[in-house]
């Protein structure tokens, strides 16, 4: 008998497949490239803000780690959109 908390290998394996697609809309995937030297997420539900004045606007270009594609900024832009407006999948609005 299986507890409900458990999962499969193959529901993990799932799961990262679909966060690898886009396909949830709270967290944004981010593929290993350039200086990110790991695949990384963001959960858009986890956001927090700092003093703008803690990073010097001179050093960004020194610490950026990535820029987004077009591609990629668009789905930031939808993916944002949805959470902080509270647009979710499935919902009739007739």
């Amino acid at each position: 008998m299986r507890k409900k908390n458990i999962k499969t290998t193959q529901s993990i394996k799932q799961h990262i497949n679909t966060i690898k697609r886009q396909r949830i809309t709270q967290i944004f995937y981010l593929p290993k490239g350039k200086h990110l030297q790991e695949e990384s997420i963001v959960f858009l539900d986890r956001i927090n803000s700092c003093d703008n004045r803690i990073i010097s606007s001179e050093k960004i270009n020194d610490i950026r780690l990535f820029t987004l594609s077009n591609y990629g900024h668009y789905i930031f832009l939808v993916k944002l959109s949805m959470h902080f407006t509270r647009i979710y999948e499935n919902v009739d609005r007739g």
